[in-house]
């Protein structure tokens, strides 16, 4: 985990199978019509497509699958992990939406006292073209920029000063881990296929 250190980001060896695909894509298109208790989901500004589907840790599947992913990130496989958020992005066919540059850590969160990984994993094949994860390679090292979450003009004009950004094309079911400090983002999803991926924060549990 190297690159984790250094770039603030690493890809799993562990990947999702095509029947986890399946059956996670499944259960949020369902959730996108009929949420179950304690789902949260959002719309975009028009109100007519869902944007992200949360609190899905709630259901067993991906609290199971989550903790799963998790052991890729430690060598010691005994590590419990709590998972903090987790949460279904979902950008339209030709949606011209795109997530802003910020960090999955803020002052005001409740996991913001604790050690926090980020996982990404896309449901289907990320791309340039659909909106894939964008990074700001080494960008976690300086830590939580300001209050963290979204950035402010200044700040992330300071930032990509120092950083170069980077497009990480991934492939269904694999999982980028992230520092929770690593700026990162999204663009428009141009392509004619809906894109989906999760994203989990997730910490080790303290002995």
């Amino acid at each position: 985990m190297d690159s984790l250190k250094r770039d603030g980001y690493s890809l799993l060896r562990t990947r999702l199978t095509e029947q986890q695909i399946e059956l996670l894509t499944h259960l949020i298109r369902q959730e996108c019509k009929s949420p179950s208790d304690g789902i949260e989901v959002s719309y975009y500004e028009d109100a007519r497509e869902v944007r992200k589907v949360g609190r899905l840790h709630r259901l067993t599947v991906f609290k199971s699958l989550v903790e799963e992913l998790c052991k890729g990130i430690y060598s010691d496989p005994d590590t419990q992990w709590e998972i903090h958020r987790c949460t279904c992005f979902r950008k339209p066919a030709y949606c011209t939406t795109e997530l802003g540059w910020h960090q999955d850590s803020a002052i005001t969160w409740e996991s913001s006292s604790q050690d926090c990984y980020v996982l990404w994993i896309p449901l289907c094949n990320s791309t340039t073209d659909n909106g894939t994860l964008r990074v700001a390679v080494g960008s976690h090292q300086g830590g939580r920029i300001g209050h963290g979450n979204h950035l402010n003009e200044g700040e992330l004009q300071e930032l990509l000063k120092n950083h170069k950004t980077k497009e990480l094309e991934v492939r269904p079911g694999e999982c980028v881990v992230m520092s929770e400090y690593l700026v990162h983002g999204s663009g428009p999803n141009t392509s004619s296929r809906e894109r989906l991926a999760i994203n989990a924060i997730v910490s080790p549990v303290k002995r």
